[in-house]
């Protein structure tokens, strides 16, 4: 007794320190409070809902639990009416209009305040501060209107109208639901009758039916690249493919929808049941994230300017493109533009539409080693983050559709573990190894999952001892290709990486071959073998095309491509323009990457990274990487009451995973968090595994977890509500803005920058030099016209004598005719060391007094620069 009270005061108190310490760091959690109010009625809207069914079902048969019949039917509906709801709370609490006048400042003077019209923008004295933009959508009008907007101008507020609203949003949300339904009915057909020859397997169960599904988007994918590869990715071309994709795997997709229209699961549950509580916040995020991505143009730098800029120029090209990335959900994401013409529907199969399916695959893998309720909220605990919301609802990066290939793939090589047949156990290990191969062409970060996979089938197939090795010879393999981080002040010797990373795969070697010899067989290879081999096989699509672009067998070439960015032509600056690269230092990369690891001595940065990491409070901090507070509280609180016993081979294949991967992930990744999403997985089982264990210790035990969850549930829900329904984006969903007047009110001078730059391509001065800005999206044919210089390295080289007209004739000598220039490009970088500020600093003297600034975004503080002479 006198252990258990002990154990629990020391868990209680670090859990404690770290809930309280992480709310310190993260203050923007509370900006919600403030309008909590006014989400009230659409945060009661469920649980009502189910009070009121629960009551009727308690008073009809006078019992205390509560049955409820799932069906597809029912699922469809609750879905249509929870994306409704959504909607509908969005207008209500938003309430906003679109705005027809002219701009509105704040003016000060010595009489106080006003507002004030002005049209002119270079009339501007800097004493005013903009209130409401012209042609731009206004949030909360219906204070606005009534408290502060004149009278005289209420009429240029132009507010949808209760049809439009209902309107707007079952079209676009049964448009978004039926392009859902297509790709994932066609996948799934696919996927099974590949699934099907290849482990010779009749299963339907659940895992099974999300193995297929991965392997389906797999097929998909690869079936658009060799179109894309011939130059034929069509609006023809691709409904030919699904056609004939469903009218080959016809007897699959029969079977699927046949089980789809029989399917029914009753669920049996005390009405005051806390899970019931988790459920409902998860579909309350769901239907807040769907409404928030019904969007008229991309978010975010990254989606801008690569992820969906990719997936317009596979629709603007009919093919593949160099862009130095593989893009294999970009493929798949593209058919928004090809299929449909439809810019949301691109960005929902971005963002929303992998989300989604990511958290089912996870609560679907938790299933197999906790209860329901621990399974719950592992799920939760990465939903609901303001990390997993920035991917799924502000910016559209391919990260999310990333997780989900690595979460199927992590089910099918643990499946093949237990597999009933040895053709079933090689048939699910080679199906892992073409997920792996996947994921890895949608972001080459997958090459951690790689590892992670090989090495916990070694353990499974030869014990510790190999994996061990094997994480061993992994960092030397990583130490040879030089691809640890290990931050600025260290600085290694390529010869030393090669040294060492040598001696590390030899002992690795060493380790492996000995098991060998006293296993007197090579055949515990064959697994890993497979594994490989196909995930080679699923990517080789990629290296045959890389190989192409860059005639090189350079293993960053293979895995990268070519760049179509436009490359600088050293030996002419060095000829023909004195240029002296020696003076030249490239700190941008580095002083990026630093600000996600810290800047304390290395030894303290490691050691004290899963702390810092949580709490956001070294270097770059903010909602993108912001995964919350539950594995620092729960993982090494709970871990007191495990029981001293040893585990399963098959969980501890899971431990090793998830081991084998962070390691790899802590050594070369920069400490950026979404770089190691699939390795959640693994943190998640552990979380999960710890939750059921503490909860059987004593019947209290299960209320502390409540209160904890109870705790993440309510702040994640207020900071996710802070953020719910954007002004732009819900008069475009009400028709009131179409979508070249929403991406003007978000970008105003985007159509002007675009005409511009697209006009002028006369073969003399096209190319673009580009600071920041999200711009490029709108020019035609940007990767090949658009060099990006985010961090102002190269400028700063071509600049390096702080020579005006020098850097001009360089510029133009190039083919460069105009820069593309970011007010805020400073603030990329916190490190008070850091030289981007000085470099910064010298470029925008440059460009105010050498330059000509044909366009100036007062809005978005971008400008446009014409170069002298051009």
């Amino acid at each position: 007794m006198a252990s258990r009270i002990i154990k629990n005061l020391l868990a209680l108190s670090w859990i404690s320190v770290v809930v309280y310490a992480y709310f310190r760091n993260h203050t923007y959690l509370g900006s919600g409070w403030e309008s909590i109010a006014t989400f009230l009625p659409y945060i009661l809207f469920i649980p009502v809902v189910y009070g009121c069914y629960a009551l009727y079902q308690w008073f009809e048969k006078g019992e205390k639990n509560l049955k409820i019949k799932i069906t597809f039917a029912r699922v469809l509906a609750a879905a249509i009416l929870l994306i409704f709801v959504a909607g509908n709370a969005a207008f209500l609490i938003k309430s906003p209009s679109y705005y027809h006048g002219n701009d509105i400042f704040y003016v000060e003077d010595e009489s106080g305040g006003r507002l004030e019209i002005i049209s002119d923008l270079s009339t501007l004295t800097g004493n005013e501060v903009l209130v409401l933009g012209h042609e731009s959508a206004l949030e909360e009008t219906n204070a606005a209107l009534t408290n502060w907007i004149p009278v005289e101008i209420v009429s240029y507020f132009e507010r949808p109208t209760f049809l439009r609203i209902e309107f707007g949003i079952i079209t676009k949300s049964l448009g978004l639901l039926g392009i859902f339904g297509l790709l994932t009915v066609t996948a799934m057909s696919l996927g099974l009758t590949i699934f099907r020859k290849i482990t010779r397997s009749n299963k339907t169960d659940s895992e099974s039916i999300l193995i297929s599904f991965g392997l389906g988007l797999f097929g998909i994918s690869t079936f658009l690249f060799l179109l894309g590869a011939a130059h034929i990715l069509t609006y023809l071309s691709a409904w030919i493919l699904f056609a004939l994709i469903l009218a080959a795997s016809y007897k699959s997709l029969a079977e699927i929808l046949q089980k789809l229209m029989k399917w029914e699961h009753t669920i049996e549950t005390p009405i005051a049941n806390f899970d019931i509580v988790i459920v409902m916040t998860l579909l309350l995020f769901a239907a807040s994230n769907f409404i928030d991505n019904i969007s008229p143009m991309p978010r975010g730098w990254d989606g801008m300017n690569q992820y969906v800029n990719t997936a317009k120029s596979l629709y603007l090209e009919h093919g593949l493109i160099s862009n130095g990335l593989t893009y294999g959900w970009e493929l798949i994401t593209s058919l928004g533009f090809i299929m449909f013409n439809w810019t949301t529907a691109t960005l929902n199969l971005h963002s929303f539409f992998p989300g989604l399916i990511a958290m089912i695959a996870l609560y679907i893998v938790a299933r197999k080693f906790m209860s329901t309720r621990a399974s719950l909220i592992v799920v939760a605990s990465l939903y609901l983050t303001p990390l997993y919301q920035f991917h799924g609802v502000e910016d559209n990066k391919v990260d999310l559709a990333h997780l989900f290939t690595g979460i199927v793939a992590i089910l099918s090589v643990y499946k093949s573990f237990t597999a009933d047949t040895k053709r079933e156990k090689y048939g699910l290990m080679a199906i892992g190894g073409i997920l792996a191969g996947f994921a890895l062409g949608i972001k080459l970060t997958a090459i951690i999952l790689i590892f992670g996979l090989a090495i916990a089938t070694l353990y499974y197939e030869l014990g510790i001892s190999v994996a061990i090795g094997a994480i061993v010879g992994a960092v030397g393999l990583f130490a040879i290709t030089q691809a640890i981080s290990t931050g600025s002040e260290l600085e290694i010797q390529p010869s030393t990486y090669n040294v060492v990373g040598t001696v590390l795969v030899l002992i690795s070697i060493g380790v492996i071959g000995l098991k060998l010899i006293q296993k007197k067989s090579a055949k515990p290879l064959i697994a890993m073998g497979i594994f490989l081999v196909f995930a080679g096989i699923s990517f080789s699509p990629w290296l045959i095309k890389n190989f192409i672009e860059t005639d090189s067998l350079n293993p960053g070439s293979l895995l990268s491509g070519q760049s179509a960015m436009p490359q600088i032509d050293h030996d002419l600056l060095e000829n023909d323009y004195g240029l002296d690269y020696g003076l030249c230092e490239s700190t941008g990369t580095r002083e990026e990457l630093q600000r996600y690891m810290g800047y304390d001595d290395i030894i303290t940065r490691y050691l004290t990274m899963p702390w810092h990491l949580t709490m956001n409070d070294q270097g770059t901090s903010g909602i993108y990487i912001d995964f919350g507070w539950i594995p620092l509280a729960f993982i090494p609180g709970l871990l007191l009451f495990i029981p001293f016993k040893k585990p399963s081979r098959k969980i501890a294949a899971i431990l090793v995973f998830t081991i084998a991967y962070w390691t790899i992930w802590l050594i070369t990744s920069y400490g950026i968090i979404w770089y190691g999403l699939p390795g959640f997985v693994g943190l998640s089982i552990i979380i999960g595994l710890l939750i059921d264990n503490y909860e059987e210790q004593s019947g209290y035990h299960r209320q502390i977890i409540n209160i904890a969850i109870a705790l993440f549930l309510i702040s994640t829900l207020i900071f996710r509500l802070s953020m719910f329904g954007k002004g732009t984006l819900l008069m475009y969903t009400a028709g009131n803005m179409t979508e070249e007047e929403a991406i003007k009110s978000i970008f105003p001078y985007a159509p002007t920058v675009g005409e511009m730059l697209n006009a002028d391509q006369d073969g003399e001065y096209d190319l673009i030099w580009k600071v920041g800005t999200n711009l490029s999206y709108f020019i035609d044919d940007n990767f090949a016209r658009v060099r990006n210089d985010q961090y102002l390295d190269d400028l700063n080289c071509l600049y390096i004598e702080r020579d005006a007209d020098l850097l001009t004739e360089r510029l133009k000598a190039l083919g460069y005719g105009y820069i593309l220039f970011d007010y805020y490009t400073y603030s990329l970088s916190p490190d008070p060391e850091g030289s981007l500020y000085q470099k910064y600093t010298a470029a925008l003297q440059y460009i105010l007094n050498e330059t000509d600034i044909v366009v100036s975004d007062y809005y978005r503080g971008h400008m446009v620069i014409k170069l002298p002479g051009t």
